[in-house]
């Protein structure tokens, strides 16, 4: 297990949020599962499902641009949470051999409720608005 260090930025893969994500609102998240011989084939590499969540960016204070978050060959380490309507409160980025461990402080709208939420995976995707 590698903790990737916040403050050597250059430690953190290409497609990071380097400027934070703090404020945005997590909107939905989708699942989506490789149905044809069971994986997505793409620049050399096996693909068998996505999560990808959906954020509202506008009350971002820095990196508002981005839109959505497509995690694949992903497993939630904790599926029970209701995580829709939270916001992004912080999250640190871990790597265990090739995979990586996404941990993500929520915080409730409504309620002074802090979650934590938890995602494995292989690779990941940002997806950012044109402004």
């Amino acid at each position: 297990m590698k903790l990737l260090d916040s403050k050597k930025k250059e430690t953190y893969p290409d497609w990071y949020w380097k400027g934070g994500i703090y404020d945005e609102t997590i909107l939905k998240r989708e699942y989506y599962d490789y149905l044809l011989d069971g994986i997505l084939r793409h620049n050399g590499k096996t693909y068998r499902n996505c999560l990808r969540i959906e954020l509202d960016s506008s009350g971002a204070l820095y990196e508002n641009d981005i839109i959505a978050i497509e995690f694949y060959n992903y497993k939630e380490l904790n599926t029970e949470k209701l995580i829709e309507g939270f916001w992004w409160y912080e999250d640190y980025l871990e790597l265990q051999k090739d995979r990586y461990i996404l941990h993500v402080q929520l915080m409730s709208n409504t309620e002074n409720n802090i979650v934590r939420y938890d995602v494995r995976f292989s690779c990941c995707k940002v997806l950012r608005s044109l402004k």
